[in-house]
């Protein structure tokens, strides 16, 4: 499972280096450059088989490194080599791995059905980084890590999992 991918193509030289040859799941917390233009490398490159592939939409992205994402994981998925979807809300255990769980806490489907640009119940402006995916791991129960992407205090103040510890050593 990869969380992000980052810029260039650093992932790819990293996954070349390990041997790792398939990813079963890659989550991109957010649509910001940073978060994802190393995607755009790995399929370019097609040294890796990825099995699925799971962002927020954010229509207030107008990049074109944004546009060629979504169209190139568009024609792999109606080729049937990439599993795409564009959403990546609250769910709990979807892409776990073994002993892994894999918790995605937020956003939640309200947040990511209003979208960037739209404002939430409060009136407060929804941006992408609100829309940054809170991702959870534990292994057999046990809290490993938390990725928070770029969560911001709107995002954060709609994270509500009052059944979720969110502490974690990472």
């Amino acid at each position: 499972v990869v969380i992000d991918a980052g810029l260039g193509n650093a992932l790819e030289i990293y996954l070349r280096e390990e041997g790792i040859r398939r990813i079963e799941v890659v989550l991109i917390s957010h649509a910001d450059q940073d978060h994802l233009g190393g995607l755009i490398s790995l399929l370019a490159s097609r040294a890796v088989e990825i099995g699925k592939v799971r962002l927020n939409t954010d229509s207030s992205q107008g990049s074109k490194i944004w546009d060629d994402l979504l169209y190139e994981l568009d024609q792999l998925d109606s080729e049937n080599q990439v599993d795409f979807e564009p959403y990546l809300t609250r769910d709990k255990n979807a892409y776990s791995q073994g002993s892994i769980e894999i918790r995605v806490l937020a956003p939640s489907k309200y947040v990511a059905g209003k979208g960037p640009g739209s404002k939430d119940r409060q009136g407060r402006r929804i941006r992408t980084n609100t829309l940054s995916a809170v991702i959870r791991l534990l292994d057999r129960g046990s809290p490993i890590a938390l990725f928070p992407g770029d969560l911001d205090e709107v995002g954060f103040e709609n994270l509500k999992c009052p059944a979720e510890d969110l502490r974690a050593p990472l």
